[in-house]
């Protein structure tokens, strides 16, 4: 059975070529363009990782650590920036996630979601 991700991520290329490169490496995906559009999906019958961008309008990926963790505590989740700003660097360690840098290599990307499942 293939591990289950959902992807979220505003930027539409972002998010599909992320998509692609996660089915090529053998996940079953589903992506999101918003935080709000994935939090029906994270409770507790939900077993997979979540993997999203931390900035993005409205809710952004802390937040959505955030609720998700509140339905689902213990739920995998890598949290992905192109900015590796002071916000990014404080919030993730506390939060109990990954973190991972953008631009990201396809085989990074798999390696750190085996680590987390």
């Amino acid at each position: 059975m293939r591990q289950t991700v959902l992807l979220i991520d505003d930027d539409e290329a972002m998010r599909r070529s992320t998509e692609q490169a996660l089915d090529l490496a053998g996940f079953a995906v589903r992506s999101l363009a918003s935080a709000e559009e994935a939090l029906p999906y994270v409770g507790p019958g939900f077993n997979g990782a979540v993997i999203s961008d931390i900035r993005m309008p409205g809710m952004d990926g802390i937040g959505l650590t955030e609720a998700a963790r509140a339905l689902h505590p213990g739920l995998p989740v890598l949290l992905t920036s192109g900015f590796a700003d002071e916000a990014a660097r404080t919030a993730v360690p506390g939060l109990g996630v990954g973190f991972l840098a953008k631009p990201f290599t396809v085989k990074t990307l798999g390696e750190r979601i085996r680590e987390l499942v």
